[in-house]
């Protein structure tokens, strides 16, 4: 998959002169893909579908634990151009570390 995407901050909380230690953001974009998913008994099965395309967003929290250290969580929707309403996106919770040079 490639695509272009963006990410905007209330307050950015690794900047050197934040004092914040919590910022709520807000991600997306437009992705295109050479594949796609399928919903079988409530699991997501890839398969390839050429020209795919995908609008990825994602609505998450990052807490600065370090100046430049934060850690982050989310809730990522991903909507996609599927056959059915069953097969126009995926959603999915994410957690993870950021290191800001």
């Amino acid at each position: 998959m490639a695509g272009v995407w963006a990410r905007g901050y209330l307050l950015h909380p690794a900047k050197r002169e934040s004092s914040n230690r919590l910022d709520i953001f807000f991600e997306s974009g437009f992705m295109m893909g050479n594949y796609a998913f399928e919903n079988r008994n409530f699991v997501e099965y890839s398969f390839e579908r050429t020209g795919s395309w995908y609008i990825p967003s994602l609505l998450g929290a990052e807490v600065r634990v370090w100046r430049k250290l934060t850690l982050e969580a989310g809730l990522n929707l991903c909507y996609n151009n599927g056959s059915n309403w069953n097969e126009h996106g995926i959603a999915y919770f994410s957690a993870g570390a950021n290191w800001h040079w």
